[in-house]
């Protein structure tokens, strides 16, 4: 009789372990469906949400922004500088008009979107906010002490390097290293963060408004 349990046991332990693959199969086929289709469109679903370093930044108008200001709403950041001649104006011209899209919606659900400057030595609050308000009065600029900036950036898998413009050489201006004339190669991607405060996928480059419109909005469908 006893023999006889443990064999249904393991008979049912199996079964049960057979469902359970079964199960794991299917969403992780339904997984890697989703995030093809987040591929179609330039985008990227992350296969596990990534929390921030805590972090304490400055805004353009002179107030604390931390890692909780991430939450309660969705978010998307892009990394850049007030010096940047191209991918950033070109950048930020684009989610001004993404908001336009959002707002034409007449809905009440639209995404926050944050510029965070990797360059405090020069972008320092009253230099964002001149900057920041020329694209559009709702977009939020940012940044802070090189610790703060750097702890946040890496615990995203972004990255940026300041290089002197004329020799291309690393230039290390976070210890006041070197003249103000130098670049900072970065990142150009969009980080898109959901309400949680969890950075839940990427955008990628080039940006086109719709499309970037339509990232976004496949995002924001998600329930994280």
């Amino acid at each position: 009789m006893l023999q006889r349990h443990i064999a249904m046991l393991i008979t049912f332990a199996a079964l049960a372990g057979t469902v359970l693959v079964a199960i794991a199969k299917t969403q992780n086929s339904g997984n890697a469906s989703l995030r093809y289709e987040f591929e179609e469109i330039g985008a990227r679903l992350l296969k596990q949400p990534i929390t921030p370093a805590p972090f304490t930044l400055t805004d353009h108008l002179g107030n604390a922004y931390t890692r909780e200001r991430l939450s309660g709403t969705w978010t998307v950041v892009f990394f850049g500088y007030t010096h940047c001649p191209d991918v950033c104006p070109t950048t930020l011209s684009t989610l001004t008009r993404v908001e336009e899209n959002f707002a034409g919606r007449g809905t009440t659900d639209r995404p926050k979107f944050v510029f965070v400057s990797v360059d405090p030595k020069r972008d320092l609050t009253a230099t964002l906010k001149k900057y920041i308000t020329y694209f559009s009065p709702t977009l939020a600029a940012v940044t802070g002490e090189p610790s703060e900036l750097r702890s946040l950036t890496q615990s995203l898998g972004s990255y940026y390097i300041y290089l002197d413009r004329q020799t291309r050489a690393s230039v290390d201006a976070d210890n006041g290293a070197g003249d103000d004339n130098y670049l900072v190669e970065h990142s150009s991607d969009l980080y898109v963060f959901a309400p949680d405060g969890k950075q839940i996928g990427l955008i990628f480059p080039p940006f086109e408004p719709e499309r970037v419109t339509q990232a976004i909005s496949k995002f924001m469908q998600l329930k994280p």
